[in-house]
């Protein structure tokens, strides 16, 4: 495919394919009722199906294959269910307005190249690849660019599996302050027959961003997905089949979280030491979401204990990453459901006075805040400095670095211990550092933040060093029972504590 869609006879499709996606999700932002239904619990927009293929996908587009069915004598069944959608797949459609920190341009920036793109939404892009640009767009103002992609989206849990796509990105001026940004599958130039496992079908989705000012925009983002049926963790079940775990309003808030963050680090009020932990903390939750990727060269293995199939570790080497620790560390990797609301989770998670409840290494420990730099937008997000000091006298004093933040459908708890001696004359880029962190879901399905039940999915990540390690081909047993008796304590502790059992 990535040799293909450069060939004049493909780019032209691929061309005409993206540009009248734009055009149906220029539509599709600017319209309301009734092609869209307001979800007050949910404060987003959800699509009205059957208007949407009255307005969008017209009987006559299947006129050709009609044609073909007669001319070959096939049954009228057949004939009546070619304007049905597949019963392979499941209709996700959402659309949500955001206000966002930054002009149009820096925003568009953000999805233009793949990295930074997967960067700013790593809680949703676990990968994402740049196949071909065709069109590289004005150098200034990306009008006209388009590329085609690979990605895959993800939710912070080892007991989902990704949902690969393929498709074709273009940027458009609509005026002197607004761009499009739409994305569209290419099922109708690449129908790829073979495969065993559907892809994702991506709709046209995407962007509206309208600039108000040089420092502020509007976002309307429209996400509409064919998904294909497939098995789902029971766990999970509630959770996907609400169709809010990849609505729109979550790629906004995770825009909005990106775009504050950057411009967090250039508030003139903060010191250069507060600018220092933000940059440093930035780095740490990249780190973390890095370990939830599934990587096909170094899989995630079960434990290899009966009654712990649904823990994962893998083992991984550094030797030259100046921001790693040397050696060989185990990242562990597990959900499990907890009868504790969600936000009774996160709040508990998140304070750091409560970490010697549940925190093996701090257990008893007394902790003391000792910096905080909390969001303008979200009182979910903060980023703060914790010191634990040992009861034992002989016992350094350690400190964490902790991030809280959310994503609509999330909230997470990242952290990683700190040299802060050390972090004062390296650069943030090369302070060693280890993250481990907490993502915590509804199980039920989600009304407003906060409010969604009485039970949630407690995805677990922790990474450690084991020095006693020198190879990455096996788990020695007494380490299997230590990444054992490290989660099945934690959630011991965390349970204790907020059940009082």
């Amino acid at each position: 495919m990535s040799v293909s869609i450069c060939a004049d006879i493909y780019k032209e499709k691929i061309r005409k394919v993206a540009l009248s996606a734009s055009e149906e999700l220029l539509q599709m932002t600017q319209e309301q009722e009734p092609l869209w239904v307001f979800d007050s619990e949910k404060s987003t927009e959800f699509l009205n199906e059957a208007e949407y293929d009255r307005r969008f996908i017209p009987l006559d587009t299947t006129l050709d294959e009609i044609i073909k069915l007669v001319s070959g004598g096939e049954p009228i069944d057949q004939l009546l269910s070619l304007n049905e959608p597949s019963t392979t797949f499941k209709n996700e459609a959402s659309k949500s307005i955001g206000i966002v920190h930054g002009s149009a341009l820096s925003i568009l920036n953000i999805f233009i190249n793949a990295e930074q793109w997967s960067g700013a939404f790593f809680n949703i892009v676990s990968e994402a690849t740049t196949l071909g640009v065709l069109y590289p767009g004005e150098v200034e103002t990306h009008n006209g660019a388009l590329q085609v992609m690979t990605a895959k989206f993800h939710l912070p849990s080892p007991l989902f599996t990704p949902r690969e796509v393929k498709f074709a990105r273009i940027c458009r001026q609509r005026d002197l302050n607004t761009w499009l940004v739409a994305d569209v599958s290419l099922e109708s130039v690449f129908p790829f027959p073979n495969q065993i496992v559907p892809h994702l079908q991506r709709r046209p989705s995407g962007c509206l961003i309208k600039q108000l000012n040089p420092g502020l925009s509007m976002v309307t983002w429209v996400e509409h997905n064919l998904v294909p049926n497939g098995p789902v963790h029971d766990m999970l079940k509630t959770l996907l089949s609400s169709n809010y775990a990849f609505s729109a309003k979550r790629w906004i808030s995770t825009l909005e979280r990106y775009c504050d963050q950057i411009k967090g680090i250039d508030r003139e009020e903060l010191g250069v030491e507060s600018k220092n932990m933000l940059k440093l903390s930035q780095r740490m939750v990249t780190c973390y979401a890095r370990n939830l990727i599934p990587c096909k060269e170094n899989p995630w293995l079960p434990l290899p204990i009966p009654d712990a199939k649904e823990i994962f570790v893998r083992l991984n080497t550094n030797l030259d990453d100046l921001g790693l620790p040397r050696g060989v560390s185990i990242t562990i990797y597990t959900s499990v459901l907890l009868p504790i609301p969600q936000i009774t989770l996160f709040e508990f998670l998140k304070n750091g006075s409560n970490r010697s409840k549940w925190d093996l290494l701090s257990f008893g420990s007394n902790i003391k805040e000792v910096m905080r730099v909390s969001s303008v937008r979200d009182a979910t997000s903060s980023i703060s400095q914790l010191m634990v000091e040992s009861p034992a006298t002989n016992k350094a004093a350690k400190v964490y670095l902790q991030e809280s933040f959310s994503d609509s459908v999330g909230l997470y708890v990242v952290y990683a211990a700190v040299d802060v001696a050390t972090a004062q004359y390296l650069s943030t880029d090369n302070v060693p550092i280890v993250p481990c962190g907490f993502a915590i879901m509804p199980a039920e399905k989600p009304a407003k933040l906060g409010l969604s039940g009485s039970s949630s999915i407690l995805s677990i990540c922790f990474e450690l060093v084991d020095e006693k390690l020198s190879s990455t081909d096996h788990l020695p047993p007494n380490s299997v029972l230590t990444v054992h008796k490290i989660v099945s304590k934690t959630v011991s502790l965390i349970k204790d504590a907020l059940l009082g059992n």
